[in-house]
């Protein structure tokens, strides 16, 4: 029996289990290979393989199962298995169909046929049509319904494979492997489903026997012939026991005798897939060079004990004089396994792994491996396997294309369905091609670059044929050998009719973030201030297709040829706007931002990954803006500047902000004189739905630490030291007032210096006002010192001139006093001042109550008895009166001064706070930047 299960040509296999013969799933079942080594030509001839039914008496339905393998097929539809032509299993494409009756007939949904995979079928007819695929029940879809009882039939024919009555302008081909059909005549259990797809052909009322014939219809020759297929036995299939069918027909010569399309065959269909031998190559290999290549076709050397070792090694023999391959060992000391194969033996060799030796190259691959041929013109080849050409291996593709090793080896053949040899190229390493490399397409008289590979669509394909996921594709670390992995350039495919001066589409959302990277030159008397910014625009351009992009947006950098929103900002000084327009100091870069993965393009020979991706503008931009600074409470103030960024065309469908998605990103920063930490952005002026200008706001706030200690702080300083002069002595006046003059000067001097650096405005300043105030506030404490001076200068003269008017009086009052002599004493005048005189004729005595000039002076002097000393006391208590009125206005002008100075300084922080709160009032979107 043979034992090879793949094998050349296009076709679809059916796997057919016989229950008739006893077998189980692991030693194989009995199968059907039908048109597996060439292709069916309707016009030449029709073949079927059939063996007849007996039906019970009153049969109303019957069901069908088996394991079938497709291996190829056409896009025409083309039958599986059919009862007499009441009952069809057919497919079209990679649908499968039922058919019952006359013109009923179903399609089974959700369900795509697979090529070279195990299928297991199982299908009722009449009475209720369902059908049943690997075991589970499918939906059907009901096409055309005539609700046909099966008619009362005795017999009938159990065809695997087209019908040779069929229309033959339909191109009906189709190959496949089949297990022997069970056929029922009733309706199948769930239960016997589940057993017959574990391979168990044992069901009740089978009624398939082992008399099977193959049977072809030759129109050219009018004849219509047959052979019968022995399943004890697998046939290699020769062009003998061809017999006419009947006696209508001759049987035509030996020369035009078909060679047989079905074939006995041993099949495995529930048994796990085993890699298969194939010969690739007959030149030197080391192991690794041989493992590698191995490797390329998903595959691997072969072991020692693989079930098609012995078949390989005498098919090679009968071609070569020695057979010899590198086995899949490898031992600790970098030495590996070598077998030699003379005929009569097997010997094994221990080689070092790096020796390379004439050998054959044997890898052990999958049969259901799926390689892939990209470039122009390679659309019939898009899909291969391989599979066995003789001895040697080939690729063939599902419809029978086909790349094989020519007879002397030195050129790989594209030969199509049609048997026409459409293409050639060089030999590469090994005799299938893998990799890439240019051939000469006959068609088109030119030379184009292909790659066959076993890479899937989610992989890139190195120059060698190995494989790579598409996420290491452009990942800035190369991976292939010659590192083309990272050839990377093309980001994006314009499509010829881009227009890169129109939107992509009307009333464009688009997404601006701003971020501030910097502000500088911050010049106050000018008003304007310098930003050096990043302006991020975001938009969605389905006119365009990404590929292959990454997570990182720099990696993903696009051409500038495409349409993006340019703005106008405001109010920019006009050297800046001019070369903002102009495009110049203006970095400008474009990404794109990957939202969603895509499917996978072939790009001539590269696949790429589409992405759903949003287009990313970036522009690095410096920028001196007018901003118009409030001078009022300098250097205590909050400063909003704001400049407005709108669409330079404002059309209403032009682009629009979303401001759901749009951003402003400050970093705090500390300047020199301010701290930078509220900003805003919102709608500009339109404030509508779909806003075309936006405004940012960016907060100023002074830094008044330094001035309070470089400026306000010793002016405040000298104008208290100054203040407290006025509690100096009264009669201390040289003190007071050069101490006060000193501060005055001293402050006048550093006012002088502070307005150097003080904003020259128009508008009166908070540290103009203070000066202002600390010299005006000296400047009255040097007038009060002044007065003070001036008046008690003329208080002390005038009491010095009462103090000798009443001294006069009194020595005149004394000496005119007629009661001189009855005084016990006299007074003398001298210096203003009434001292004791001599007693003239008898002193007084201790016990007379003479009072002396220091008691004069006393406020608890006696009253004199004369008018000169109540005229003296009442002078007294006119200056003092006069001094104490003095000593009350001078402090309460001293207590008002003072007062005046509280609500200067409580006005003043009054102003300051209003005028830092009416700045938050009026924008209320300030808010903390990030």
């Amino acid at each position: 029996m043979r034992h090879k299960e793949v094998v050349s040509d296009w076709l679809v296999v059916a796997v057919v289990a016989s229950c008739l013969i006893r077998v189980t799933p692991e030693e194989g079942l009995v199968g059907l290979s039908f048109a597996e080594d060439r292709r069916m030509e309707p016009r030449e001839k029709s073949i079927q393989l059939s063996t007849v039914i007996s039906l019970p008496d009153n049969t109303s339905s019957f069901s069908l199962c088996c394991h079938f393998k497709l291996l190829f097929r056409k896009e025409d539809p083309a039958m599986l298995l059919s009862f007499d032509q009441i009952g069809y299993l057919t497919m079209a494409n990679n649908d499968l169909y039922l058919v019952e009756g006359s013109s009923s007939s179903y399609m089974v949904s959700d369900y795509k046929t697979p090529v070279r995979q195990w299928v297991h079928v199982c299908a009722s007819f009449f009475g209720g049509t369902r059908v049943f695929i690997n075991g589970e029940q499918k939906r059907i879809s009901n096409l055309i319904d005539s609700s046909d009882p099966l008619v009362n039939m005795k017999t009938g024919r159990l065809v695997v494979g087209m019908l040779f009555d069929f229309n033959p302008v339909l191109d009906m081909d189709i190959g496949a492997w089949i297990t022997l059909p069970v056929f029922i005549p009733r309706k199948i259990s769930e239960e016997e489903v589940g057993k017959h797809l574990k391979c168990n052909p044992e069901i009740e009322g089978n009624l398939v026997t082992d008399a099977w014939q193959e049977i072809v219809f030759m129109p050219k020759q009018k004849s219509i012939i047959y052979r019968n297929l022995s399943l004890t036995e697998a046939t290699e299939g020769s062009a003998q026991g061809w017999k006419p069918y009947n006696s209508s027909y001759n049987l035509p010569a030996a020369d035009q005798l078909p060679q047989p399309s079905g074939h006995v065959i041993t099949v495995t269909p529930c048994a796990a897939p085993q890699p298969e031998l194939f010969l690739l190559s007959r030149k030197s290999f080391s192991f690794h060079s041989a493992e590698k290549e191995c490797l390329k076709l998903k595959g691997s050397l072969p072991s020692s004990d693989h079930p098609s070792f012995k078949q390989m090694t005498d098919d090679l023999l009968r071609r070569e004089d020695e057979v010899s391959f590198w086995i899949n060992e490898r031992f600790e000391n970098d030495t590996c396994r070598i077998l030699i194969y003379t005929g009569t033996a097997f010997l094994h060799m221990i080689m070092a792994c790096d020796t390379e030796i004439a050998q054959q190259l044997v890898c052990a691959i999958h049969p259901n491996t799926l390689f892939h041929a990209l470039g122009n013109g390679m659309e019939s080849f898009s899909q291969l396997y391989l599979d066995k050409c003789g001895v040697n291996s080939c690729f063939r593709t599902i419809y029978r294309d086909q790349i094989v090793l020519s007879n002397d080896g030195t050129a790989y053949k594209f030969i199509s369905r049609n048997q026409q040899e459409v293409m050639e190229s060089s030999v590469l390493t090994l005799d299938v091609p893998i990799g890439r490399f240019e051939i000469f397409n006959f068609e088109l008289e030119i030379k184009v670059e292909v790659v066959v590979s076993v890479c899937s669509e989610e992989e890139f394909t190195c120059s060698d044929g190995s494989c790579l996921p598409l996420e290491q594709h452009c990942d800035g670390v190369g991976q292939c050998a010659n590192y083309e992995d990272e050839n990377c350039l093309q980001s994006v495919i314009i499509s010829e009719n881009y227009n890169p001066n129109r939107a992509p589409e009307l009333l464009l959302p688009v997404e601006l973030h701003v971020r501030i990277g910097k502000i500088s030159d911050v010049d106050i008397s000018n008003g304007h201030f310098k930003v050096r910014m990043e302006l991020q625009t975001v938009w969605t351009d389905k006119r365009l297709q990404y590929l292959q992009l990454r997570e990182e947006l720099e990696k993903n950098q696009l051409t500038d040829d495409i349409w993006y929103p340019t703005y106008r900002m405001a109010p920019l000084v006009f050297n800046d706007e001019i070369d903002y327009y102009n495009g110049n100091r203006t970095i400008s870069t474009f990404y794109a931002s990957p939202t969603t993965a895509g499917s996978v393009i072939t790009l001539q020979t590269r696949r790429k990954r589409l992405f759903d991706a949003q287009v990313v503008h970036r522009e690095d931009v410096s920028f001196t803006f007018y901003c118009d600074f409030d001078l009022i409470v300098y250097p205590f103030g909050v400063y909003p500047c704001q400049y407005n960024i709108s669409f330079q065309d404002k059309g209403t469908n032009d682009p629009f902000f979303n401001l759901s998605s749009t951003s402003l990103e400050l970093p705090v920063q500390t300047l020199s004189l301010f701290v930078v930490q509220f900003c805003s952005l919102a709608a500009g002026t339109d404030n509508t739905t779909t806003p075309r200008n936006v405004t940012v706001t960016v907060l100023l706030e002074s830094r008044f630490g330094g001035f309070v200690l470089s400026m306000f702080m010793p002016c405040l300083i000298i104008t208290v030291i100054g203040i407290t002069t006025l509690f100096f002595e009264f009669d201390n006046f040289q003190d007071r007032i050069t101490v006060t003059l000193s501060c005055l000067i001293v402050e006048a001097g550093l006012y002088a210096q502070v307005i150097e650096v003080v904003p020259i405005s128009a508008a009166p300043k908070f540290i103009d006002s203070l000066f202002f105030y600390s010299i005006i506030r000296l400047f009255l404490t040097c007038l009060d010192h002044v007065f003070t001076y001036r008046f008690l200068l003329r208080f002390n003269n005038s009491r010095a001139e009462a103090n000798e008017v009443r001294s006069s009086k009194a020595l005149q009052s004394v000496t005119n006093n007629k009661d001189m002599d009855k005084c016990p004493w006299h007074l003398e005048v001298k210096s203003n001042l009434i001292t004791p005189a001599t007693v003239r004729d008898n002193p007084p005595k201790a016990t007379d109550n003479v009072p002396d000039a220091a008691t004069y002076l006393s406020p608890k002097r006696p009253k004199p008895s004369f008018p000169a000393w109540v005229s003296c006391e009442a002078d007294e208590e006119t200056f003092k009166k006069r001094y104490r009125k003095f000593k009350i206005c001078y402090y309460s002008s001293v207590v008002f001064g003072f007062t005046f100075d509280l609500v200067f300084l409580a006005g003043s922080g009054y102003l300051t706070h209003h005028s830092r709160a009416s700045v938050y009032n009026n924008h209320p979107s300030l808010k903390l930047c990030s």
